[in-house]
């Protein structure tokens, strides 16, 4: 293995397999083997738990989809209008105030 500084390459592996670990097991797991029973039925691979989902709750799937996207279309439609008011009009309180959301999530990382 090669070396830098004294270090082998597998330092920096180490000090991060705690950290993989933890994601493995609390997230990566849980999410593979959710996928995977969502297609056993009574020990067969297949849509039936699909089917039974979208048989009970079509209705509901279909009207939050609805409702997702009327609420995206208005955002959408909300921002347009307010990025251009604020973008002619020479507010120096509103300018910083449209930025800031901009710098939120730096913030956020660099805490983290």
């Amino acid at each position: 293995m090669a070396t830098y500084e004294g270090r082998s390459n597998w330092t920096g592996f180490f000090l991060v397999l705690p950290a993989l670990l933890v994601l493995v097991v609390l997230y990566v797991y849980p999410l593979v083997l959710s996928i995977y029973s969502s297609f056993v039925h009574d020990g067969v691979v297949g849509l039936a738990n699909y089917r039974k989902a979208f048989g009970l709750y079509g209705k509901d799937i279909f009207y939050t989809l609805f409702v997702t996207v009327v609420t995206v279309a208005v955002v959408f439609a909300v921002s347009i209008i307010v990025a251009s008011y604020l973008r002619f009009k020479e507010w120096k309180f509103l300018d910083y105030m449209y930025r800031l959301p901009l710098f939120i999530p730096f913030l956020i990382v660099g805490h983290a």
